[in-house]
């Protein structure tokens, strides 16, 4: 009876092999796929980006200032507000996500910052094609990512102070009843606590 009880509990689990050949080869892959971006991004898409905005400014100095103020203005902006929402609680694939989100609106400012600080073939190429097919370009792309910056920051400031301020508003409510309660009394408040939460109302309906 008691090697009938024993025989299942001493069957051992087959081991597999690890399959080291299949391994090594995907991690060549990996890092030949790796290479071949990262050389199509020195040599390829920074002359590629120039072309498409030459084409779209056509050499005017209004036009490339206009456009890229605008393009600074937009994805500079939109990145940091997708951005602010990774120190929300999240789950670690969501959280994953919402970076590459954030990196791709960020794409057409990074692209133009390669053309700009590069030393590839392609950067200089780039550069060329933007000082003759799209001046003030990258003037107004620096005039727009600055401004999308001030912009993103005043509303992060805005949301701490509403957030900070809700949260008086809730701790003055709080001990206004506590207080009430412990006293016997109906609750109503003191006119202190009153003025106080009246100014954090005011404040809350401002933001």
């Amino acid at each position: 009876m008691t090697d009938n009880l024993e025989q299942p509990s001493a069957l051992a689990e087959p081991v597999t092999e690890v399959n080291w050949t299949f391994r090594i080869v995907v991690a060549v892959l990996i890092v030949a796929t790796l290479a071949v971006g990262v050389m199509l991004g020195v040599t390829v898409v920074p002359r590629w980006w120039a072309q498409r905005i030459g084409d779209r400014v056509d050499g005017r100095m209004t036009e490339g200032v206009l456009y890229g103020t605008m393009l600074g203005f937009v994805f500079t902006l939109l990145p940091l507000v997708v951005l602010r929402q990774v120190f929300r609680p999240m789950k670690r694939w969501l959280r994953i996500s919402v970076l590459v989100v954030a990196l791709l609106l960020a794409a057409p400012n990074l692209l133009t910052l390669a053309i700009v600080v590069g030393n590839g073939s392609g950067a200089h190429a780039g550069d060329r094609i933007l000082d003759v097919d799209a001046p003030g370009f990258r003037l107004g792309t620096t005039i727009g990512a600055i401004s999308g910056a001030l912009l993103a920051l005043t509303w992060l400031i805005a949301s701490w102070n509403a957030k900070r301020s809700r949260k008086k508003v809730d701790r003055l409510r709080a001990e206004n009843k506590a207080a009430q309660q412990h006293c016997g009394m109906p609750p109503k408040a003191t006119p202190r606590s009153r003025r106080n939460l009246t100014s954090y109302q005011v404040r809350l309906e401002q933001l």
